[in-house]
């Protein structure tokens, strides 16, 4: 072996047999030259191959995979941010298309609500427009439109002669007999007749009907323009103003309807001369029986009771019904309408 750890081989193996042949060289010293070259060629190589490194490579190699170990960690950890930064803008993203979708389907489903809304109100309008076109051009025109007036209208007559029957019945109690007679009789359904049949002609005839001047003032309110229906491009405030159009013909104070502030006079008067009586009345019948101590509890009583029941009897329409309507009437007059008045006052 060599001083530097390598197995050394032989030089000077043992003599080949000489095998000698006619005319030609021994194969035993051709065979000799060509093991020698060999061992050395694998001598040579066995050294390079034994060859230690050098300090200063061995510190540069070390510096540069140090290096390179830096550099992968650093690699990792952008790569580990932009997956984390990745992932991030993707849920963000996915957060604001569900909220654009949501909105968007909160807007449609909005849009359909008013749609429906819109074609419904339509709808409604529409029948109830239908239904004053026939009360007021079709056969109901004077079937309807002229007897409801006249139920309306014998309400408080027939109330003023039941408290001119229980005056008489506390106040003069002997002249009950009169109310048996049938001029008394005829008189009274000719004073109801009369009251009615004034109600039902001056709300028929006396201008409260439609005419030219309100149709052309109601008509932009009403009436279809081809596409649409116009009164959905008008506020309910505006709609409500054209039942001014009854006293009115401009607007208020400007080219009054004469005939139609007379004929509203007369309502007016006549059911005002009605209760005014029936307070007449009532009145006096709380005089007298307070006045009458002669009587027995029991006629007493039965008087109050029977009082009283006439004046819930006449309290009830008058709240119920003449008060609305009668100030449904009026306020229109005074250049007032809320929403009641053009739902109210075009039937009476």
């Amino acid at each position: 072996m060599s001083s530097n750890g390598i197995p050394h081989i032989d030089e000077d193996p043992a003599p080949p047999v000489v095998v000698r042949m006619r005319n030609r060289q021994p194969l035993a010293d051709k065979q000799t030259a060509d093991n020698t070259a060999a061992f050395d060629a694998v001598q040579r190589g066995l050294e390079v191959l034994a060859e230690g490194e050098t300090s200063e490579e061995t510190e540069e190699i070390k510096k540069l995979n140090s290096q390179m170990d830096h550099l992968n960690d650093y690699m990792n950890k952008v790569e580990q941010r932009l997956k984390a930064h990745n992932e991030k803008l993707m849920e963000t993203l996915a957060t604001q298309k569900a909220e654009r979708e949501k909105r968007r389907q909160s807007f449609h489903e909005r849009m359909a609500t008013n749609q429906e809304e819109d074609t419904d109100f339509s709808k409604k309008m529409a029948d109830i427009l239908s239904r004053v076109n026939q009360a007021r051009i079709g056969k109901l025109r004077y079937g309807v439109g002229f007897v409801w007036p006249l139920a309306f209208s014998l309400a408080f007559p027939m109330l003023s002669f039941n408290f001119a029957y229980r005056l008489v019945a506390v106040k003069y109690p002997l002249c009950l007999d009169y109310f048996n007679s049938p001029r008394i009789i005829g008189l009274m359904v000719s004073i109801a007749t009369c009251c009615a049949l004034s109600w039902a002609c001056i709300t028929r005839y006396m201008g409260f009907d439609n005419g030219d001047s309100r149709s052309s003032y109601v008509h932009e309110f009403f009436i279809s323009n081809g596409t649409t229906d116009s009164f959905l491009d008008h506020d309910i405030d505006e709609i409500n103003d054209y039942i001014v159009v009854v006293f009115w013909e401009r607007g208020f104070l400007d080219g009054p309807h004469c005939i139609n502030i007379i004929g509203s006079g007369i309502l007016f008067c006549m059911i005002d001369v009605a209760y005014k009586f029936m307070a007449y009345a009532a009145y006096n019948i709380v005089h007298c029986l307070n006045e009458n101590a002669q009587w027995s509890e029991r006629f007493h009583t039965q008087h109050v009771q029977l009082f009283r029941a006439l004046v819930m009897q006449a309290l009830t329409p008058c709240i119920t019904s003449y008060i609305p309507i009668g100030l449904c009437g009026i306020w229109p007059f005074f250049g007032t309408t809320t929403q009641f008045c053009p739902a109210i006052v075009p039937s009476f």
